[in-house]
């Protein structure tokens, strides 16, 4: 499991700035092959955003279901896959950043292309100290 990692940027100079904040979980002690993604998008005036990339062989039909506190169970459908993964995202709400602030984890299902259920903790711990860095 790699650490958070942020980026902020604006396109132009009268654009406003843009942050990411993401972690990655790794298949590999040498991190270089990625089973999952979380990232967290941050933009003045725009609500913040989820982004889930999970791991190729999942079953697109079934999406990804995320349990966060204040949002139990939530199904999230895939919007596109590529080489990297199969993408969902989800905006949150203040009640939702609160929840995941409180979190150690997110616990994660999906279902693979052999019909076995796949479940991931993802470690979210020091999200709420990068977070804060980044929010907007």
């Amino acid at each position: 499991m790699a650490d958070w990692s942020s980026s902020c940027n604006s396109q132009t100079v009268s654009s406003s700035k843009v942050c990411v904040l993401e972690k990655h979980m790794f298949y590999d002690k040498s991190l270089t092959k990625k089973m999952i993604s979380i990232a967290f998008r941050t933009a003045s005036s725009e609500p913040v955003v989820m982004t889930i990339v999970s791991p190729l062989g999942s079953l697109i039909a079934e999406g990804v279901e995320v349990e966060i506190q204040g949002l139990r169970n939530k199904k999230l459908p895939f919007i596109f896959c590529d080489q990297r993964g199969c993408v969902s995202q989800i905006q949150l709400t203040e009640e939702l950043l609160a929840g995941l602030q409180k979190q150690k984890s997110i616990q994660m299902k999906y279902q693979l292309l052999n019909s076995s259920k796949a479940v991931v903790a993802f470690d979210i711990n020091g999200f709420d100290a990068s977070f804060a860095k980044i929010k907007q």
